[in-house]
């Protein structure tokens, strides 16, 4: 099925064909399931909003266009796959919970090949009993992107924060995991509007129960890690470290 405007506000979708939405759609509550694919392509956009609870339930959302996440709630996502290709952008703008009921019997992955980017938003997005499979890049701008239990970046990744203020949420964002922080590719600060950090200023952007390797390059900091400290300009420091 292909449609140019579509929204689901309540009850049922499912079956095993694809959906294909080619310009505007609304997610609003119910729930999509079933065996078949939802797919947003390059130019189309999938907006998810109210705080109403919505559901995934083994169904196969494929994203080469934009999701954007605007508003409170959770989605209960149950063995599928949201499939985020490298063209695509998954926008959070709320504060909200994507989470496997049915973990760990069910296995629900996210892969990332595109970006996710946290912005508008000085509290927490939450991905709880996710498989997060990131090897893209994933962008905090504000608020907090936190990762239960665990969060394990491939050596193709990149995490990007933004840097506008010494406060945590409000001037910089952080990744906060509850459990291990195994850490590889690329860690990138830009610096917001112009900001210029003070000396000895601290920026913590990982916060973790167990942190294990490293960024292994750096980009817009110097390309040297002394325990998990990397120094911009050796003026202020970003850093990484258990809680």
């Amino acid at each position: 099925m292909l449609f140019r405007s579509f929204e689901l506000a309540s009850g049922f979708l499912t079956g095993d064909g694809t959906l294909s939405l080619t310009n505007a759609a609304t997610w609003s509550g119910g729930v999509f399931s079933g065996a078949g694919r939802i797919f947003v392509p390059s130019g189309a956009a999938l907006s998810i909003v109210a705080p109403s609870g919505k559901t995934l339930d083994s169904r196969r959302l494929i994203n080469e266009g934009t999701i954007r996440w605007t508003e409170g709630g959770s989605i209960a996502f149950v063995q599928g796959v949201i499939e985020n290709r490298a063209s695509g952008l998954i926008e959070l703008r709320g504060d909200a919970t994507l989470y496997d009921p049915d973990a760990p019997a069910s296995i629900a992955i996210l892969d990332n090949a595109g970006l996710i980017r946290k912005t508008n938003s000085v509290a927490t997005t939450t991905f709880n009993s996710i498989a997060v499979q990131q090897r893209g890049t994933i962008e905090v701008w504000s608020g907090t992107m936190q990762f239960i239990p665990n969060f394990n970046p491939s050596p193709s990744s990149r995490v990007r924060v933004g840097l506008a203020g010494i406060a945590q949420g409000t001037g910089f964002g952080r990744i906060l995991v509850n459990n291990d922080a195994v850490l590889d590719g690329a860690l990138e600060a830009v610096r917001v509007n112009g900001y210029a950090p003070a000396a000895g200023d601290v920026f913590r952007v990982i916060s973790c129960g167990g942190l294990k390797g490293g960024f292994a390059s750096f980009a817009g900091l110097e390309s040297r890690s002394e325990e998990h400290t990397s120094e911009l300009q050796s003026q202020f420091r970003i850093s990484y470290a258990v809680f």
